[in-house]
């Protein structure tokens, strides 16, 4: 046993042989269903070596090997250096325990898909459940099932136990621990490295020991939307005939395949003319709740699709398209974005077919011919920003169905789970993190594929992960439709986020060719928009007052509306209005840097790049630097590259003189960033673009 002071407590840390076993004897079992598990609260991880080819050569290409795992169980903490020690302590506490088929230890491990390939050639691999390949959400391995608890959380483990409640012990800097070092398992570890490799499953546990008081072992959901789901569900089967109504409107193959076609996401870009160069004073709105807003006011199909003939631009086609929800394909010829500097509403992957066109950051600005599937929502804006031969539209075809809205029951817990969020935004920080998850878990459930590829796992094969999709759309669809426990429509989804990029189109109009950047819900903009936006604003709050269900909540006796625009940072704190930004300057869609005015801090936002790369850049010529070609180090730039290695067996090799026993798993080297643009847009940005219209 080694001692550790950790938080200022002394905390013994032990090995295999040392462990106290007999702690664990006669514990409490759990039940729901099917479902048997111990009533215990484990958490595992394992701390990893890269090597490069050149170290061994056999080998033939860079690898890696585990070379420290840790496990807590209710506090206790137990570490081993080997895959034999871990089997060793495993086996000895499923026998005290008293761990079998049908009662399960259940063990919670942070990105449960790395550990999984490093584990699965040194036990047997009973079950596994992934969403995608080697995207592992649990595993049963000789009756010990691991769950991922990213998935149950959705949050990076940092952010998971600052917002738990009850957790005492977080994760440490990288700062002072480098975890590009060489370790091996036989490397003696200080006691601040062991501090560092032990601290995480410390807090993992104390997260999970919260969850389970929460909800017990048997009931806690796999991922983080299976909490929401559960809530909404029972409010929805509960109401008279809407199980049967959900059948009603089941959807055939072919329509499935068009509201699959119809369906994106928000909108996101950046305008060409203020692309490239650093602009001062500008100002951010966001919708506030956007998702929600929608699910809460707007309408869906309530109907079955019923397809109809008819042509474009006649009484009967634009009666269609005002009155019902409408799935078309259709195609055109000379589309041409009416407002060349502002952001493009079609996007190039979502067409069917396009020709001779001009596209720019994925956005099409113009195409001699154009094809897609979309909805009237999509279809009347398309009118709106662009100018097409009309005489050369075509319907191929167009299905409609009746609107409505979301079931009673659903709109009413959404505005509960709103209200009880807005009641704690001064308050408990933990549960009001959790009313914030579960509103955008509402969502993220509304747009779950109703038809997912199964992911299977074959030890054995070459290739271990196989995608199988769906081959009978119809029975898959029937089965879905007719499941007991099945309360959504995908079709519903769809449409969610065709308003929600119409509510954003409106702000868009406001604005014009001053646009910045816009992402699914939110605006940047030069000069002054708010009195405009106010405008707006007061239209949403009228209009919320004509639903069934108030889309607002109360906060100390005033309304707090979902869908209604925010001016971010817009004030001082003297309560006098300010720009957002002092100084912004974007290279693309979600590709920025600014100053929020009053703040010396440069911050970035780059998909990939760790955000205190905005230090290095700063350091290097700030808005200067973020430029085409500038690159970000390795160590910088926090982007990762990940190589996995597939083996049958598991094997022995020498590395450096050390002995290694390695299986499957992972190589992971440090990559720069090269911060760019495509060349197409390039020349939209910095002026190589002709035939641009500026009317």
């Amino acid at each position: 046993m080694r001692k550790l002071c950790i938080n200022n407590i002394e905390t013994p840390i032990y090995n295999v042989n040392d462990f106290p076993y007999n702690q664990f004897t006669n514990v409490r079992r759990v039940e729901h269903g099917n479902k048997h598990y111990f009533d215990l609260a484990c958490a595992f991880d394992i701390e990893t070596t890269t090597m490069k080819e050149s170290e061994c050569p056999v080998l033939h290409k860079d690898f890696g090997f585990m070379y420290i795992w840790q496990f807590c169980i209710e506090g206790v903490t137990v570490t081993g250096r080997t895959w034999d020690e871990y089997r060793d302590f495993i086996d000895r506490l499923k026998e005290t325990i008293g761990v079998n088929w049908k009662y399960r230890l259940v063990v919670y491990v942070h990105n449960l898909q790395f550990e999984f390939q490093f584990m699965r050639n040194f036990f047997k691999v009973e079950k596994v459940f992934a969403r995608s390949k080697r995207d592992v959400v649990y595993a049963i391995l000789e009756d010990v099932e691991y769950r991922c608890s990213y998935a149950l959380s959705n949050m990076s483990l940092d952010k998971f136990l600052k917002n738990t409640k009850g957790v005492t012990n977080f994760k440490l800097s990288g700062d002072e621990f480098d975890y590009r070092q060489k370790r091996y398992p036989d490397t003696e570890l200080t006691d601040r490295e062991m501090e560092y490799c032990v601290v995480d499953v410390i807090g993992l546990c104390q997260a999970i020991k919260q969850k389970i008081s929460e909800d017990d072992l048997a009931r806690i959901p796999i991922t983080s939307t299976g909490y929401v789901r559960r809530e909404f569900r029972e409010k929805c089967l509960a109401e008279p005939g809407f199980k049967s109504h959900m059948i009603d409107i089941s959807l055939t193959p072919r329509q499935y395949a068009l509201c699959k076609e119809a369906c994106r996401g928000g909108i996101s870009g950046s305008n060409d003319l203020n692309t490239g160069w650093t602009i001062d004073e500008m100002d951010s709105f966001d919708i506030k709740s956007s998702y929600p807003f929608q699910m809460a006011t707007k309408y869906f199909p309530q109907s079955k699709f019923m397809k109809v003939t008819c042509s474009y631009n006649t009484e009967k086609f634009n009666k269609f398209l005002d009155t019902e929800c409408c799935l078309i394909v259709w195609e055109c010829k000379n589309l041409k974005l009416k407002k060349w500097h502002s952001i493009p509403y079609i996007s190039k992957a979502k067409c069917r077919a396009i020709e001779n066109s001009r596209c720019g950051n994925g956005k099409v600005y113009k195409a001699e011919r154009i094809g897609m599937c979309c909805t009237e929502i999509d279809f009347r804006i398309i009118e709106d920003a662009y100018d097409f031969d009309k005489d050369s539209v075509v319907i191929r075809e167009m299905y409609i169905a009746k609107r409505g809205m979301l079931a009673k029951p659903f709109r009413e817990h959404l505005i509960e789970m709103f209200q009880k969020k807005t009641d704690l935004e001064d308050g408990d920080k933990y549960l009001y993190g959790k009313y914030k998850n579960k509103i955008n878990a509402a969502f993220g459930m509304m747009l779950t594929d109703i038809l997912n590829p199964e992911i299977t796992y074959d030890s054995t094969a070459d290739l271990p992960w196989h995608e199988e999709k769906v081959t009978n759309i119809e029975k898959g669809l029937k089965r879905y439709y007719f499941g007991k426990n099945n309360f959504l429509s995908y079709q519903h989804g769809v449409w969610v986020t065709a308003h929600a990029r119409k509510c954003l189109y409106e702000g868009m109009k406001i604005v014009g060719n001053d646009i910045v950047q816009v992402d699914t819900d939110s605006i940047k903009t030069i000069n002054d928009y708010r009195d405009k936006f106010d405008a707006l604003n007061k239209k949403i709050m009228e209009e919320a007052e004509t639903f069934d269900v108030k889309p607002y909540a109360f906060k100390n006796g005033h309304k707090v509306y979902l869908g209604v625009w925010e001016h971010e940072n817009g004030e001082d704190e003297n309560g006098n209005s300010q720009w957002t930004y002092s100084h912004f300057k974007s290279l693309g869609a979600k590709k920025y840097i600014y100053k929020e005015t009053g703040s010396d801090e440069l911050v970035i936002t780059v998909s990939g790049l760790r955000k205190s790369a905005s230090e290095w850049l700063e350091a290097h010529g700030g808005f200067d630097a973020f430029s085409p070609g500038t690159v970000v180090p390795p160590i910088i730039s926090g982007r990762t590259a990940s190589h996995y290695n597939d083996y049958k067996r598991v094997h022995m090799v020498m590395v450096n003189g050390h002995e290694v026993v390695l299986g499957s798993n992972i190589a992971i080297n440090d990559v720069s960033y090269t911060i760019g643009v495509t060349d197409e847009w390039k020349g939209m940005i910095f002026g190589d673009c002709v035939d641009v219209d500026l009317d």
